[in-house]
């Protein structure tokens, strides 16, 4: 079986460019902007569709870039073997900033994968839930059901099992911090 989706309706990508999945250290990264140690930085190319348009297959394009000389080793190499066209380093940081600087984590996102590691709800107290729903109305994977507390007031719970991480959840509760 082969997934694919565009980018805006798959949950675990937009859990990515929210930065809810990035790993911890990415958001205190050590190696941007001139602190680069390697010889090249391959990643996306965001922002292709308004700065090479004729490039733009809506497939998804990769950028290079040269943080030393070796680099022109490795460019001449390649440039037989592929498509390669020169672009300008700040035009590129300008629709990928993080190659300047760490993204901000998210303030919830500790809190929320405890939950979903726990199998609890994502609210811990019962006062930063107001019983709505949004959470599980919204969530992809029907990972979030509404269970009675004690007193019969509901609240939801998930379940590690079916929970991707996307954090939409999150994004829709009138509580989040």
């Amino acid at each position: 079986n082969v997934y694919s989706d565009i980018f805006s309706n798959d949950y675990y990508m937009k859990a990515f460019l929210d930065n809810y999945s990035l790993r911890p250290s990415c958001y205190q990264c050590i190696t941007k902007g001139d602190k680069v140690s390697s010889d090249i930085t391959i990643g996306d190319y965001w922002g292709v569709e308004q700065l090479e348009k004729e490039i733009d297959d809506d497939k998804g394009l990769s950028v290079l870039l040269a943080n030393t000389d070796v680099e022109i080793e490795i460019v001449n190499y390649l440039k037989e073997r592929m498509f390669l066209k020169n672009v300008v380093g700040t035009e590129i940081c300008q629709f990928n900033p993080c190659l300047i600087k760490s993204v901000d984590m998210p303030r919830n996102r500790e809190k929320f994968f405890r939950c979903v590691i726990a199998g609890r709800s994502v609210r811990d107290r019962k006062e930063e839930c107001c019983g709505c729903a949004a959470c599980a109305s919204v969530c992809p994977q029907r990972a979030i059901e509404m269970l009675p507390d004690e007193e019969g007031f509901l609240y939801p719970v998930i379940y590690t099992d079916k929970c991707i991480g996307c954090g939409v959840c999150l994004r829709v509760c009138i509580y989040k911090e």
